[in-house]
């Protein structure tokens, strides 16, 4: 009965140090994977063929934890889709919010192909060999083919609080132009036109739109909209100028959005 219970001992002393073990290694990995918290960001756009646009990732650096997390040490950065390539990006550190630290990653996107190509994780790689790959929420991109029917002009605003649309067109064609909806590459936005609005042959038009329904909430957004919109008994798109969701906020709500978004809560004085 005692040989019994010395085996039993040793095999319950044997599971607890194997527990220990994992429980540290496990917290290791932890402490490495949360070493940065993630915005939750959309980006959609058409895109012409080899052009670029430029996408905000922002995230929060805890400078007090253990797995510190520094600028220098990224030597490059990718994307979980091969055909959504980073031509070019930076890593900005700027100010701290309540011990966080913002960070933002500006990276230069273009896409390879005619397809809707999609990806949803940043992975970063180390001078140490180490990889770390966090979700950012959704980017969106494909090609399309120019349409020459319709022209932005004058000074249209890029960016917004929350998401509208505030721009200036111009219909080029001598006929008219109706109206359908607004949309994106995503279908994360969307607007209809119930009141058939037109715009006359080689009339500018101002468009205004206060509040344009979101599929799903984001964060952050950057995106091209989608102007659907019917010529004669033709109907097409015209992809407007990249417009900016909240990218503009002041810091501090940057910070708190993004704690918000990772389930932390920051009591006001």
């Amino acid at each position: 009965m005692k040989k019994i219970f010395l085996g039993t001992l040793l095999l319950i002393i044997i599971l607890a140090v194997i527990a220990f073990i994992m429980n540290i290694n496990t917290s290791s990995k932890n402490e490495n994977e949360t070493r940065l918290l993630f915005s939750n960001n959309y980006m959609s756009a058409a895109l012409e063929e080899e052009e670029t646009i430029p996408f905000n990732i922002f995230a929060l650096n805890d400078p007090d934890t253990q797995g510190n997390f520094d600028i220098e040490t990224v030597t490059d950065v990718s994307l979980n889709n091969e055909n959504i390539e980073i031509v070019d990006y930076t890593i900005d550190a700027g100010m701290t919010d309540e011990g966080y630290q913002l960070i933002n990653f500006i990276l230069t996107l273009t896409v390879n192909g005619y397809e809707i190509e999609k990806a949803k994780t940043l992975s970063l790689f180390f001078e140490d060999g180490e990889t770390l790959t966090y979700d950012i929420g959704e980017v969106v991109l494909t090609t399309y083919s120019v349409t020459e029917d319709l022209e932005q002009v004058e000074e249209n605003t890029i960016a917004y609080p929350e998401p509208s649309l505030d721009v200036h067109l111009e219909n080029t064609r001598d006929q008219a132009i109706e109206l359908i909806s607004i949309s994106d590459t995503g279908e994360v936005i969307s607007y209809d036109f119930n009141h058939h609005e037109t715009i006359a042959a080689d009339e500018a038009y101002h468009l205004v739109i206060d509040s344009l329904h979101t599929e799903k909430i984001y964060d952050f957004y950057t995106l091209t909209p989608l102007l659907t919109y019917e010529m004669g008994e033709e109907r097409k798109s015209y992809v407007m100028d990249p417009v900016l969701y909240g990218i503009l906020d002041q810091d501090e709500v940057k910070v708190r959005k993004i704690l918000s978004h990772n389930g932390i809560t920051i009591q006001d004085n």
